[in-house]
């Protein structure tokens, strides 16, 4: 897989604590010429970790949205009802467990 600007630029950031903000790993790295390196690899794959996870707790909260609001639906079990359960989750509370304070 082909790391985003963001990974390079954590990679980067990192090359820049260690070596200086100019140094060549630093300027390379943002400018996704070492893709290929571990440390950028390493960032992308934490990214992909992390994006995955989300993926799944989101999944999980519209799971139990469907379960618990089966009962309130006029048509159980229509799709109309399970989209609209699924529209009341709040993303901030499926990320931090908490409202929405970004």
């Amino acid at each position: 897989m082909t790391p985003t600007q963001e990974d390079r630029e954590a990679a980067a950031d990192y090359f820049a604590l260690l070596h200086g903000e100019t140094s060549n790993q630093s300027v390379n790295a943002r400018r996704g010429n070492m893709d290929d390196l571990p440390t950028v690899q390493a960032f992308m794959r934490h990214r992909l970790a992390a994006e995955e996870r989300g993926a799944g707790m989101a999944l999980e909260a519209a799971a139990k949205v469907a379960a618990d609001a089966h009962g309130c639906w006029t048509d159980a079990g229509s799709p109309l009802g399970l989209a609209t359960a699924i529209r009341q989750i709040d993303p901030a509370q499926i990320v931090k467990g908490q409202p929405n304070d970004r």
